[in-house]
């Protein structure tokens, strides 16, 4: 595989991961803006619980006046029975609220686990290209070294030669001279 093949498989990969984390990040938006509407959801289930306190608190006075009315004691009944059974029906539909919020949850605890095995395949992903990417490296370091090498034998060699070339030239040109000088002399 040559580098261009290469690297268009990396930036496909790389290109992959970038959308798959796009996706998570998309999802983790999604779940943080429901587990905020749980919240809120909590904070009104807490305030109706404060709002259920202060009428006990209520009913607990308006017990302690129709002990001190008797005349009133029978119809006072009938009215703290009428609020328990609103009561009754009220905590029923607490029940009923925190049931549905248990259930979401546990869908939050699941989506949740599923981004973790999708971020345990990215890193997998991940490390399985650096792997090969150091291995592909390790291989070009080593062809350059090899490259050097020889490029180096060849300028030590290129080097020899022409100092042999000048000795040669050095030569031919006292051989010229004393040629010229014979052929003038005679």
């Amino acid at each position: 595989m040559d580098n261009k093949e290469f690297e268009k498989l990396v930036l496909q990969r790389l290109e992959t991961l970038s959308e798959g984390l796009g996706s998570l990040r998309q999802e983790v938006a999604l779940l943080t803006e429901g587990q905020g509407s749980l919240r809120q959801e909590v904070v009104l289930l807490t305030k109706g619980q404060g709002s259920l306190h202060q009428e006990v608190a209520m009913l607990t006075k308006g017990q302690g006046s129709l002990r001190q009315e008797v005349a009133m004691l029978t119809e006072g009944q009938g009215s703290l029975r009428q609020e328990v059974v609103l009561l009754t029906e009220g905590q029923g539909s607490l029940h009923q609220e925190v049931a549905l919020l248990t259930k979401g949850q546990g869908s939050l605890h699941q989506e949740v686990a599923m981004l973790g095995k999708r971020q345990e395949s990215l890193y997998q992903i991940v490390v399985m290209i650096e792997h090969e990417h150091g291995q592909k490296l390790d291989a070009l370091f080593d062809g350059y070294r090899l490259l050097k090498e020889t490029l180096d034998d060849h300028t030590e060699r290129l080097e020899r030669i022409e100092a042999q070339v000048a000795i040669h030239e050095v030569r031919i040109e006292i051989l010229d001279k004393t040629k010229l000088d014979k052929s003038q002399t005679t």
